[in-house]
């Protein structure tokens, strides 16, 4: 994040009349220099010895001078325990600055750039209560030997407000600026060097709004389980919140904690103390939020496996440990192999407090089959782990084969090696399909993608060659695209939009242009014309709106020579229906209500039943979405008898026949 001073820290036998520290070097830095400009076209060397008792001569060296230069000796003045030098930047590169006092030496190394630029911003807190503080960093590309002024503003100073100008002190590449939250809003924040800037966004609220950070948990009784808890954004004073146990025999927590302004969030434990399941919650003011804490008398192994089940010959795998809960105390897990030559494994591992897992490096020693199995009071759970002498190619899959057009090349092994893996390729056309000769899928992968880029259509092999071993595949790459299926919505109401997907046989080579003609372009309008299909795609979006109240239209498709056509219709207003079926006693359904044409605006329904004593509607009011044809709602059934269902819909809608339910 910080391109902070390089340093090297060397304390080193030397030789002196008097204190052996005063030739000594401890410290050097370095800043980084400009070429040319304002700054000297240069940097800065900063050098420290150990004591400042007498003069003391440096000698300085610099490993490129095609880079940079510096004055070959200078002296410590008695009494001087640092000193700064100048150094001249020649050309943009990076050099080693070397200085030598008696027999201590010391080297940094320094870059010459030709500009400097706002490299880095980034609020501590990006959301803050209404009168809290916190800070946002802002820093350079490089590290200079000068001051550097920024310019900063707030686009809402009522909002958020910050120091208008900055500054970025001299052998330092960053800065921490004040913020200042004032009222609920949002505001941009910018920064600027005069030739660069960079801008972040700060949102300040009113009220926060309370957050916890931890999952249901489970752990063994005496552990504890460990509860974050926080706000939306930075508390501006102190906060109290309380938390309760629904059953403080499994697990207690504290009353009430208290987060310091300024904090955002704290943690706690929730103390286990028995089996069960108890319900932690938080509240603060009248918002509440929970968790599920299970306690458990003793843990046991749920799950035991490796990330990858076949693995090539002495490739290092990892053998992952679960338990069902956290532990109150270290345990100890037995390990068993089937086949200990394949695959061996040490008699137990520990488990520690607190913990619900445990990893294991481990490597097979021959090609085989060992299945593992971890115990843990108990009970045992097992894995298998299938090791091949080599690697092999498992598959090959090839996408976007079209003549002229760019494809790639998928290879599958069928196990992971920890080392690479070069896959010869072999093509039996490559006037067809032509190949990259090698392939090399790095260590621990399983797979790798190349691209491709097909000459012309036809039949063709491709082969794959690893560990001696060579498999073909067949494919066909294919000719030009053509239209396949178009599918949408062919029911719009006035002033609706709709897109229509459409599906070509293959993916086109080039960015080719979908051209759309409207029998009727007074009842609708393409909102694209033509669509362009980008290369390597095949499937394009065609955007229609409803213009007219009342009207059909066929909407022709054309690619290339390839044509299509569909029909779409329009209508003023919709006609909803309902489709839904009688749910038990107790029980719930689902309740659809359709329209039968693609809403241009959302239309807000009410549904009502006869006698609530036997079902009721929940919600009563739903929306159909702009742009949709369905809402749902939920029936639940009271007791038996027959209801039956209203729908009343806004003026000019046609609503639905109403529907009688009948619970036996």
């Amino acid at each position: 994040m910080h391109q902070r001073l390089g340093v090297l820290l060397l304390v080193l036998a030397s030789c002196s009349d008097f204190n052996p520290l005063t030739r000594t070097l401890t410290e050097i830095s370095a800043t980084d220099g400009l070429a040319g400009g304002a700054n000297g076209g240069g940097g800065k060397l900063r050098i420290t010895r150990g004591s400042s008792d007498g003069l003391a001569e440096v000698k300085l060296t610099s490993s490129n001078p095609n880079v940079a230069t510096i004055e070959g000796s200078l002296y410590f003045d008695d009494g001087a325990l640092a000193i700064e030098v100048p150094w001249t930047a020649v050309a943009p590169g990076t050099t080693i600055f070397t200085a030598t006092l008696g027999k201590s030496a010391a080297a940094v190394s320094a870059r010459v750039v030709t500009s400097v630029h706002l490299a880095f911003a980034e609020a501590f807190d990006d959301a803050l209560q209404v009168g809290a503080g916190s800070f946002f960093e802002i820093s350079l590309s490089a590290t200079l030997a000068s001051d550097v002024k920024l310019s900063c503003a707030s686009s809402d100073d009522a909002v958020v407000a910050i120091p208008s100008a900055v500054i970025l002190p001299a052998w330092e590449s960053f800065a921490d600026v004040a913020v200042a939250a004032l009222a609920p809003g949002t505001a941009r924040i910018t920064c600027s060097d005069g030739t660069s800037a960079l801008s972040l966004t700060i949102t300040v609220v009113e009220s926060l709004t309370l957050t916890l950070f931890t999952r249901d948990a489970r752990a063994e009784k005496g552990a504890g389980v460990v509860i974050e808890i926080g706000f939306d954004a930075l508390n501006a004073a102190d906060e109290a919140v309380t938390l309760t146990s629904s059953d403080p025999s499994v697990a207690l927590v504290t009353d009430t904690l208290v987060i310091g302004a300024g904090e955002g969030s704290l943690t706690t434990t929730a103390s286990v103390l028995g089996a069960g399941s108890t319900t932690i919650t938080i509240a603060f003011g009248a918002q509440t939020r929970a968790i599920v804490i299970g306690g458990v008398d003793a843990a046991h192994v749920s799950h035991v496996g490796f990330e990858q089940p076949t693995v090539a010959m002495a490739t290092p795998v990892t053998l992952e440990v679960s338990l069902d809960a956290a532990l109150a105390t270290a345990r100890t897990v037995t390990l068993a192999s089937s086949d200990p030559t394949v695959l061996a494994v040490p008699a137990s591992l520990t488990v520690l407090p607190g913990e619900d897992d445990h990893e294991l490096p481990l490597v097979p020693a021959k090609a085989g089959s060992a299945t593992i199995t971890a115990t843990l009071g108990g009970v045992s759970r097992v894995t298998t782990l299938n090791v091949v002498a080599a690697q092999s190619v498992a598959s090959l899959d090839a996408l976007g084969l079209v003549a002229q057009g760019r494809g790639s090349l998928a290879i599958m092994l069928d196990a992971v090696a920890g080392t690479d893996a070069t896959v010869a390729l072999g093509t039996t056309n490559p006037n067809i399909l032509p190949v990259p000769s090698t392939v090399v899928i790095g260590a621990g992968a399983l797979s790798a993608t190349v691209p491709l880029m097909p000459v012309a259509a036809g039949a063709v092999i491709v082969t794959a060659t690893l560990n001696g071993v060579t498999t073909p595949w067949s494919f066909f790459v294919g000719g030009a695209a053509t239209l396949n299926q178009v599918f949408g919505d062919d029911d719009l109401q006035w002033g609706a939009t709709t897109a229509l997907t459409v599906f070509l046989s293959s993916a086109v080579a080039v960015d080719t242009p979908l051209t759309v003609t409207l029998s009727d372009p007074t009842v609708l309008e393409a909102l694209t014309n033509p669509v362009i299909v980008r290369a390597g795609s095949g499937v394009a979006s065609v955007l229609l709106r409803a213009k007219n109240k009342d009207g059909v239209s066929d909407v022709l498709l054309k690619l290339g020579a390839s044509t299509t056509a569909t029909t779409v219709s329009v209508k003023e207003l919709p006609a909803l229906s309902m489709n839904g079926s009688a749910p038990g006693v107790s029980g719930f359904r689902v309740l659809s209500v359709l329209s039968d044409c693609t809403l241009a605006a959302p239309v807000t329904v009410t549904l009502m039943s006869s006698d609530p004593a036997v079902v009721q509607v929940d919600p009563a009011t739903i929306t159909l979405p702009a742009g949709g044809t369905r809402a749902t709602t939920t029936l639940r059934g009271i007791a038996s008898g027959t209801a039956v269902i209203t729908l009343t819909a806004p003026i000019g809608i046609t609503a639905p026949v109403p529907i009688a339910i009948n619970i036996p």
